[in-house]
């Protein structure tokens, strides 16, 4: 079966209105990346009853005015829709590049091509969307109207009731040099924008990694005034002298260390923003260990913390790196192939931990940690990780975990092919903070399931909702707070088999969107209510 992605965004659309309603979705989670939203009215007495079913599945084919609340979504053939949330009647469509070849990468990740994968934000303030888009310029680089020379990538503001560009867009991000190694630059045809957006002070921020590995590339965080119209950050993952800058081409030179989280987006509490990269080459931490704000340039394997500047540039303050970050790096087991979880201070947190944060990645094994001291590399006890706690999965994440800090305060993970387990929090004697196994579900996952995502009404205790998105199995849903038997109560909802990979579930006034898979070219999308 063959699909394209879409990437769903909810929000209520009001002509010549700024129109954002408490409930709307703006973005795919939260800032912080934890996973938890309480605002969206879903009540598990609703869901877990026949009042919860599939209101509409679109088939793109009617131009309807709506004044409700709407559907965005953007797919890897870079044509961006609107639609009626209530009828799914389609509003507005616009294709707005060719979409680059998926043969001129050799990769099938995304066979019918690609355009717009990390999942778009919204600025309510301005009613605009955001995104990258892949695409061409013939002749750009090498003869001829395709090929991955004349691959670029552009950045997007388009306004989401007409879907036209917004003044001053779009803006080409290739041939930028990175702020913090001169000798790089930018090439769009050997590089992937995977991760979903994040809007922090008037700036967009997305990762960029490779198409399964090819090519030469290195990792790299841009960053777009909104305001400005101009790129403030391009920050390469990998820099310094242990780079080989010989041949900063398409095919020679970089260091990996790819930004692409599974989708996820950066995790970010509005002045610092984390990220995780994945695998790289000759990493300058050895034998000795270092501290967070050492200076490393070689951020691969690596959950990094970033400052942002008031000019929206990104410097390193403080990172972590597993002491095995080179055995990771050689059996291809990226850490980042989960994003960062920023955990609500207000619950998760203890004595000399005030803030906690957690990552999970290929090997399975599941780091706590301090974000406001990441632990550096091998700075623990005999040079073991410092970090609050770790935890070994029976199988790797591609994604993240997700938390509910209402009953106690849980996390919730979901390891390839086994089942979705959930971690009490608590404390020792001392008052550190503690994360415990106390239930899974009774289901198993496969390859290409979502982010727990968890919902509550408004708070109420008792009616917290586990999400996730699965390949094979579609939208599975759970109650949040685990039984007594050590398991996860599965809730019954409609089957809607044949999920994209890696998808969240995009929730608004009490419904919520899903990018079905189907047997033709078009996806399709499901709203549920």
């Amino acid at each position: 079966m063959k699909a394209l992605f879409f990437s769903i965004l909810l929000f209520r659309a009001l002509s010549a209105v700024f129109g954002l309603g408490d409930t709307d979705s703006i973005s795919d989670a939260d800032p912080a990346q934890s996973g938890y939203l309480p605002n969206h009215n879903m009540d598990p007495a609703v869901v877990n009853s026949s009042a919860f079913r599939i209101l509409w599945q679109n088939s793109f084919n009617t131009n309807e005015l709506a004044k409700t609340q709407v559907v965005f979504l953007a797919s890897n053939q870079n044509f961006i829709r609107t639609f009626d949330a209530i009828t799914g009647a389609a509003i507005k469509s616009r294709q707005v590049q060719t979409p680059y070849l998926a043969t001129d990468i050799n990769c099938r990740d995304t066979p019918q091509g690609v355009g717009i994968q990390g999942t778009p934000v919204i600025d309510p303030s301005t009613d605009t969307v955001y995104f990258f888009s892949k695409s061409y310029i013939p002749n750009y680089r090498a003869s001829g109207n395709t090929g991955v020379l004349n691959g670029v990538y552009y950045f997007y503001g388009v306004n989401i009731i007409t879907l036209e560009d917004a003044p001053g867009f779009p803006i080409l991000l290739d041939e930028t040099i990175a702020e913090n190694d001169s000798l790089q630059y930018f090439i769009g045809g050997v590089s992937f924008q995977h991760t979903a957006l994040t809007l922090v002070a008037g700036t967009v921020y997305g990762g960029f990694a490779s198409h399964c590995d090819n090519y030469n590339y290195t990792g790299m965080m841009f960053g777009v005034s909104v305001s400005t119209k101009r790129i403030v950050s391009n920050f390469a993952m990998e820099s310094g002298p242990s780079i080989n800058h010989e041949a900063w081409n398409a095919s020679e030179g970089g260091g990996r260390a790819g930004v692409w989280m599974s989708g996820m987006s950066p995790a970010t509490d509005g002045s610092r923003i984390f990220i995780v990269s994945g695998n790289g080459l000759d990493g300058q931490n050895g034998a000795a260990s270092a501290e967070g704000n050492s200076g490393l340039r070689t951020l691969e394997q690596a959950v990094v913390n970033f400052a942002v500047s008031e000019s929206g540039g990104l410097s390193v303050t403080d990172y972590f790196q597993p002491g095995d970050y080179k055995a990771l790096d050689s059996t291809d087991s990226d850490l980042g192939s989960g994003g960062f979880v920023l955990l609500d201070k207000s619950h998760f947190s203890g004595t000399n931990v005030e803030e906690l944060g957690a990552v999970v990645g290929k090997s399975g094994k599941l780091y706590i940690l301090n974000a406001n001291n990441l632990g550096g590399y091998k700075e623990g006890v005999g040079q073991s990780d410092n970090v609050v706690q770790t935890l070994q999965l029976k199988a790797g994440v591609w994604g993240g975990c997700g938390s509910y800090p209402l009953e106690g305060g849980f996390l919730y993970c979901a390891p390839i092919g086994q089942a979705a387990v959930a971690f009490n929090f608590s404390h020792s004697s001392s008052g550190a903070p503690v994360f415990t196994q106390v239930a899974q579900s009774q289901e198993k996952q496969v390859f290409g399931v979502g982010q727990p995502t968890i919902t509550s009404l408004d708070g109420k205790a008792g009616s917290g909702i586990m999400w996730l998105t699965d390949p094979t199995a579609g939208l599975r849903a759970w109650a949040a707070l685990p039984n007594h038997n050590g398991s996860l109560d599965s809730l019954k909802i409609p089957a809607t088999k044949g999920m994209n990979k890696y998808q969240r579930p995009v929730f608004g006034n009490g419904k919520l969107g899903l990018d079905k898979k189907t047997a033709g070219p078009i996806s399709g999308i499901s709203i549920l209510v």
